[in-house]
């Protein structure tokens, strides 16, 4: 990988590894929205980098501590769908066009922006909790995403942060879920695939940079109202929805 290249990919990795440990994610939409408008590495790579990062991030923001804290019935609700959602949006990543990876690509974008625009001016959560079915749903489409781009984040971002729980719980649901969709890609991936040593290197060489950052964020969180911070939420998946369909076109 170009040293410019890395430089940048270090820069990028240290914003989205803190915005992700403040908020729950964030990580796989931001890089993934820099790379791909920046051209600076197939899809594929960066997926793939993208999800080793995002174990190590969500593995340190979420330690055993935590555990106890994490409403454990939606993670594995969302998992069992998004798990072999993820596997079939590798396996379809391997078999597509660029022209078909890049209209997936629109889609995604256009479908983020209308979601979290009509969010934005509406950031209250629901009356109550969704029910299993939606997080199957939800959770399908997010795998599909994490499998094609390493990008499960929109859709369970858009439906966790209109859920009537406090900001902490949805912050350490959305890492455990994170977790589990990039620690199974991954393993997928070595199966299929063997290692790729340029990933791999990628990866380690920014592992300072996600301690530091996770730390960091950890240690100074934004001090943001439960409101201001889902109003956040909706307002930046709007931009990187914007970025993903410039960089589809």
């Amino acid at each position: 990988m170009d040293i410019s290249v890395l430089i940048i990919l270090m820069v990028v990795v240290a914003f989205a590894t803190y915005f992700q440990t403040v908020t729950g994610y964030g990580l796989a939409i931001i890089v993934l929205g820099v790379t791909s408008n920046l051209d600076l590495m197939p899809l594929g790579q960066a997926a793939s980098i993208i999800s080793l990062v995002s174990i190590v991030n969500c593995a340190l923001a979420l330690p055993p501590k935590n555990w106890s804290k994490v409403n454990w019935s939606i993670v594995k609700m969302v998992s069992f769908s998004a798990v072999p959602a993820s596997v079939l949006g590798v396996v379809l990543l391997a078999y597509l066009s660029n022209q078909a990876t890049n209209t997936l690509q629109l889609i995604l974008g256009i479908s983020i922006i209308l979601a979290a625009a009509q969010s934005v001016f509406r950031p209250s959560p629901f009356s109550q909790i969704s029910s299993p079915m939606s997080f199957l749903a939800y959770g399908s489409v997010a795998g599909l995403g994490g499998g094609l781009f390493g990008m499960a984040g929109p859709p369970i971002i858009f439906l966790m942060y209109r859920q009537p729980l406090e900001i902490v719980s949805i912050r350490l649901i959305l890492l455990a879920i994170f977790l589990f969709i990039s620690l199974f890609r991954e393993l997928y991936l070595v199966f299929a695939q063997g290692f790729v040593a340029e990933n791999y290197l990628s990866a380690l060489m920014a592992l300072p940079v996600i301690f530091l950052m996770t730390w960091a964020g950890q240690k100074y969180p934004p001090k943001l109202s439960p409101i201001a911070i889902r109003r956040l939420t909706f307002m930046v998946l709007m931009v990187l929805g914007t970025l993903l369909v410039i960089a589809s076109v």
